[in-house]
């Protein structure tokens, strides 16, 4: 419980350090990039939604013998309402691979800055080994949101436990996608990384839940989930590093 502590405060710690360090130059355009590329996503899954939702609903209402449904009177409220939740929570599930592709490219420089922190040093990586991380990188963040889309369904068979089994699965991603940015750049095979995540599962499951609950802070919450996530995923990898050093 106290590693899991320690990640979920990892997150605020790197929130904190974007001042101490001043990290504002490494931050601000990614952070930027992930605010407008969240509202256009659930903007337009928003404007799809809206109107299927409410052709599928028109549809039972009128042509199914389903009694208690013709006798519920729907506003444009309730589809607006309902569109955006479902919106939301479609990106949250989808956001490590949307990330992966148009974001975390930008994060490199940060990442250099926040070894050299730790290590007084920078570890700069060649181009190539830098695409083959994001190639990588993409492939399993897709997995994990097919995965992560799985279980959001599956949830809707299991009544009050979707929320906490959503929560469980949404925070190991999250929280596995920010320090994986770090094991990409010192570990080159997937056997080395999954082996060097399961020494940090508690603190992992801690950061992405931090993640993952900020961002229901409307806009600035998105605005500083992922920078203050790798932040914090740098603070416990280095801390894992320095331990088993000692």
């Amino acid at each position: 419980m106290k590693d899991f502590i320690f990640g979920f405060k990892s997150f605020f710690v790197g929130l904190s350090w974007i001042k101490k360090y001043n990290l504002w130059k490494y931050v601000l355009f990614p952070a930027t990039l992930a605010l407008l590329v969240a509202v256009s996503c659930i903007y337009y899954l928003h404007t799809i939604l809206y109107g299927a939702m409410k052709q599928i609903f028109l549809y039972i209402q009128s042509n199914l013998q389903f009694e208690f449904i013709k006798n519920i009177s729907t506003s444009e409220t309730f589809f607006e309402f309902s569109s955006y939740l479902f919106s939301i929570l479609l990106y949250l599930i989808f956001q490590r691979t949307i990330q992966s592709i148009l974001i975390l490219p930008f994060l490199g420089f940060l990442a250099e800055r926040l070894e050299e922190i730790h290590l007084g040093k920078k570890n700069s990586l060649p181009w190539k080994e830098e695409v083959r991380n994001i190639s990588i990188g993409i492939f399993y963040s897709f997995l994990y949101s097919i995965l992560g889309l799985i279980i959001f369904i599956l949830g809707f068979f299991i009544g009050p436990l979707q929320i906490l089994l959503v929560l469980i699965v949404q925070s190991y991603i999250l929280g596995k996608g920010s320090i994986d940015y770090f094991l990409e750049r010192n570990y080159k095979t997937i056997y080395e990384r999954d082996k060097k995540i399961g020494k940090m599962l508690l603190p992992t499951f801690g950061l992405g839940l931090a993640q993952f609950l900020i961002q229901f802070i409307p806009f600035l919450g998105i605005f500083i989930a992922l920078s203050s996530s790798v932040i914090g995923a740098s603070i416990i990898y280095y801390r894992e590093q320095s331990t088993q050093e000692s």
